[in-house]
């Protein structure tokens, strides 16, 4: 019953229908069976980061209550590896996430990316990007007083209702096949994660807050330009919808900016079971074709520019499966950006122009960090990268195009 009302977004809201609640206690102590989107429970961060929504009375709770969960054993390889986290309620809820990310860390350093990923930070948390960081802003910057908890640490209490971009059954490969170097530094008082990487490009443009009704808009006498329309025009600086204007590796750019805003729509075939890398990239053209044909009816660019002609195959598309679904799952709570070179960034709400994005070893997500003094940087989260998302940094970085280097992760 939840499957089928999530295509049902307006009632849903009328009624107050959570169906997340529901689904939530599904199997929820049962092991999943390999061949289904479920296996990602295996992996105990990913536990973790499905329990946000949930209260607790204790908000050291929020590790220690999963302790008995099989995922703090299991030996998958989508999984952190076996874990040993003591209930210990010596400690600060700060003290007690600290010391769960640094365990699992040093377990199993492959377990970095979905670490990172579960980081939320609300929009304006991160102190702002400094033109000259002085010794003096440096090191307010770092006053253990303003922020407890390293940037690079996720604080469970914080829930931004985002789903994660790098959940275990991801197929993306944006670190290819490099893996993970990293270092945990002054760990007797405020931990820095030191990761090897590559510095992709800087941030120059960002939308505001992007919200799930955003994709569900049609035009209207009301509403002459919707969400989308605006986007395109504001931060894509590009008039009206076409498939002739190329983005930066080739590609449609209208492909790559669709792209953007469903994560690739990978969520589609993960919930479908289908090899992701197998689905041609015409099926996800035309799934958002179909999309913009509906938001935007029979207006005279969406006839005269081809985007219709992209629609004209017969297959069917029920509304469990559509381009919307995907991307108001992946959009909800993030910004869409463009860099100075072009690329087309999902990002997390606290991202801002000036942030660097990047590729970071033996993580299949890209990320955006704010630098703040030589290769100190604060850890702003997890991206979406049209044209980095299938190794490409890692294709370049054997070229020498780019150079590999440390960023200290506050």
């Amino acid at each position: 019953m939840c499957n089928k009302l999530k295509s049902y977004h307006h009632l849903r809201k009328a009624l107050g229908i959570s169906t997340s609640d529901i689904s939530f206690l599904y199997k929820r102590f049962v092991e999943p069976d390999d061949s289904t989107h479920h296996v990602n429970r295996l992996n105990f961060i990913y536990e973790l980061q499905r329990a946000r929504h949930l209260r607790f009375s204790d908000d050291r709770g929020r590790i220690f209550a999963f302790l008995g969960h099989y995922s703090v054993k299991s030996l998958h390889p989508l999984g952190c590896g076996a874990l040993f986290v003591p209930a210990d309620y010596t400690k600060t809820v700060e003290q007690t996430y600290i010391d769960a990310a640094v365990r699992i860390l040093r377990n199993n350093p492959s377990a970095s990316c979905i670490v990172l990923a579960s980081v939320q930070h609300p929009p304006s948390s991160l102190p702002p990007i400094l033109p000259q960081a002085s010794p003096t802003a440096f090191g307010r910057i770092l006053d253990p007083g303003k922020h407890q908890l390293p940037s690079w640490v996720p604080d469970w209490r914080l829930s931004e209702g985002t789903i994660l971009l790098a959940e275990p059954i991801c197929p993306h490969y944006a670190h290819g096949d490099s893996t993970a170097d990293i270092a945990i530094l002054n760990e007797q008082h405020k931990p820095v994660l030191r990761i090897r990487g590559v510095e992709m490009d800087i941030i120059e443009s960002c939308s505001r807050r992007l919200m799930s009704r955003d994709f569900f808009e049609k035009r209207t006498a009301d509403r002459p330009l919707t969400a989308i329309e605006l986007l395109w025009r504001d931060v894509c600086r590009l008039d009206r919808f076409n498939l002739d204007d190329t983005y930066r590796n080739g590609q449609a750019t209208f492909f790559a900016f669709m792209q953007t805003l469903s994560n690739g729509c990978v969520q589609s075939a993960g919930h479908r079971g289908l090899p992701y890398h197998d689905i041609p990239d015409s099926v996800w053209l035309r799934k958002a074709a179909r999309y913009l044909v509906d938001s935007l009816g029979a207006s005279e660019e969406v006839m005269a520019d081809g985007i219709k002609a992209v629609t004209d195959v017969a297959e069917s598309e029920d509304d469990d499966d559509r381009w919307s679904r995907w991307a108001a799952s992946a959009s909800e709570g993030r910004v869409f950006a463009r860099t100075r070179s072009g690329y087309y960034v999902l990002g997390p709400a606290s991202m801002e122009a000036g942030d660097m994005v990047c590729v970071l070893l033996g993580c299949k997500v890209p990320f955006c960090l704010r630098p703040v003094d030589g290769r100190n940087c604060f850890l702003v989260g997890e991206c979406y990268v049209h044209g980095l998302m299938k190794g490409e940094a890692m294709e370049m970085l054997a070229r020498k195009e780019i150079h590999e280097r440390t960023f200290d992760l506050l």
